[in-house]
C-alpha cells in the first residue's frame, strides 16, 4: 500500500513550463510550414498558421491532460477503496466516541486524548509484553520430572 500513497505523493506529470515550451515548438513548426511552401500574401498565411498551431496545441495538450487523468484514476482506485474508506469510517467513529465521552466529562477531545491516550498505550504495551513471555521449564523452576509409572493404579493408593 505504501508504494500506491508514493505514486499518489509523487505524481510524473507534464509541468506548465513543459507544456509552454512544447506548444512553442509547435506553433514555431507550424508557422514554419507557410513561410516554406509558399510566398503568398504573409499576413494571410501567418494567420492560418497562428490559427492551425494553437488548435493542435489545444489537442494535445487535452490528449495529454486526459492521459494524466487516466494515470491519477488508475492510482486513486487502487488507493482509495472498500478498506481505505472502512478504515475512515472506522476512525471516525472511534472520535466521535471520544468526543461524547469528552463532553460528558466536561473536557474537550484533545484533554481526553491526552488523558485517555498513555493510559490506553500502556494497558495494550502490557498486555503484548504479558502475552510475548515465554513460560519457564520445568527444570528452570528447579521440579524433577514426574517418574514413570507402569500402572495407574499405583497413583491412587
Amino acid at each position: 500500500m505504501t508504494d500506491a500513497y508514493d505514486k499518489i505523493a509523487n505524481q510524473d506529470y507534464l509541468t506548465g513550463k513543459q507544456l509552454t515550451i512544447l506548444s512553442l515548438v509547435i506553433i514555431i513548426v507550424i508557422q514554419s510550414i507557410p513561410l516554406m511552401v509558399n510566398h503568398s500574401p504573409e499576413l494571410e498565411w501567418l494567420l492560418l498558421g497562428f490559427t492551425a498551431a494553437v488548435s493542435a496545441c489545444a489537442v494535445v495538450g487535452a490528449i495529454l491532460v486526459q492521459f494524466n487523468a487516466d494515470k491519477m484514476a488508475k492510482v486513486y482506485r487502487g488507493v482509495f477503496n472498500e478498506d481505505f474508506y472502512k478504515t475512515v469510517r472506522l476512525f471516525t467513529q472511534m472520535r466521535h466516541i471520544v468526543k461524547r465521552e469528552a463532553e460528558e466529562k466536561g473536557k474537550n477531545v484533545e484533554e481526553e486524548l491526552e488523558d485517555v491516550v498513555p493510559k490506553a498505550y500502556a494497558f495494550f504495551r502490557a498486555y503484548l509484553d504479558k502475552e510475548n513471555v515465554v513460560p519457564p521449564s520445568l527444570e528452570e523452576l528447579g521440579v524433577e520430572p514426574a517418574p514413570e509409572i507402569a500402572d495407574e493404579g499405583e497413583l491412587f493408593v
